[in-house]
């Protein structure tokens, strides 16, 4: 179906503004409107946790104190915060990754599962999976504009898995 400027900007207002992953189609049209926005937010969790996890290193914090000031007594109490602290964003890194393998494990399509995985998960470049990507049985790699658009449908089906949870 064809908008016009007027359409689109009332879609593109209630996607944005909208915290479901699915929402009812509207102008008379039969498919609802999935709002890949929020399901790669969720996604990419995983990414900026292991951002996080790689620029931490609470333990290098601590030479960056003036150790010759301290005190043992006062340095162990630190140094055990700053464990609990890495450990604590390791342990939230494990439980994101964790939850995003399983929810697309749930994706029907094994295709946009392996392409969802390698992309948020593995954290390989869109140039890269279209060189390798299977488009079927027999032929394999594709454009980037193919990807980009697997990735949108495969972001689809996250929607579905999101919403039905």
């Amino acid at each position: 179906m064809k908008y016009d400027d007027d359409q689109r900007q009332q879609i593109k207002e209630l996607l944005d503004n909208s915290p479901n992953f699915i929402e009812k189609p509207l102008f008379g049209e039969t498919k609802p409107y999935y709002n890949t926005r929020l399901a790669r937010e969720y996604l990419e969790r995983y990414k900026e946790l292991a951002l996080e996890l790689n620029r931490s290193n609470y333990l290098t914090k601590i030479y960056d104190l003036d150790l010759y000031k301290l005190k043992d007594s006062e340095l162990q109490p630190l140094i055990e915060d700053y464990k609990e602290k890495e450990k604590a964003l390791q342990h939230q890194y494990i439980e994101a990754q964790q939850e995003i393998v399983k929810t697309i494990n749930k994706v029907k399509n094994a295709r946009y599962r392996l392409l969802l995985t390698n992309y948020y998960l593995n954290n390989m470049p869109l140039t890269e999976i279209a060189t390798k990507y299977h488009t079927d049985h027999s032929t394999i790699g594709c454009s980037y504009r193919a990807i980009k658009l697997n990735l949108k449908e495969a972001l689809k089906q996250i929607c579905i898995v999101l919403d039905g949870e």
